[in-house]
């Protein structure tokens, strides 16, 4: 793991890859400026997967939103795969899915024998 500095010479090859994976220029510059950040964090030290699990730590306890972070890991995933650093990519954190109001269509049978089965509990 020796000699994992991050550099700016390390973003503008990034920037190349990206542009050449055909990238958006939107997408080129979120993931540029979350590399960014995370080497301003780093502050001139080694990435590891410890600084790397460090940074997402600190983002969560500075509020940021869990989609938030884990579009930050994703960018920087990504980048550790351009270098061919797989052993700091870290996990996205688990987001619980959100169901939004559904419509349910009830035939008569089955609004019956639902009728019949909530009476057993005192419901009607």
């Amino acid at each position: 793991m020796k000699g994992r500095i991050l550099t700016e010479k390390t973003i503008t090859d990034f920037s190349l890859y990206l542009k050449s994976k055909e990238k958006s220029q939107n997408t080129v510059e979120k993931y540029l400026r979350d590399v960014r950040a995370f080497i301003t964090y780093l502050n001139g030290a080694e990435v590891t997967k410890e600084t790397v699990v460090s940074y997402k730590d600190k983002l969560l306890s500075e509020n940021y939103a869990a989609r938030s972070v884990n579009s930050m890991v994703a960018s920087l995933n990504s980048l550790f795969s351009f270098l061919g650093w797989a052993d700091c990519k870290v996990k996205s954190i688990k987001l619980q899915r959100q169901i939004g109001p559904m419509s349910i269509k009830v035939d008569r049978q089955t609004a019956r024998l639902d009728r019949y089965s909530s009476s057993a509990f005192g419901i009607v």
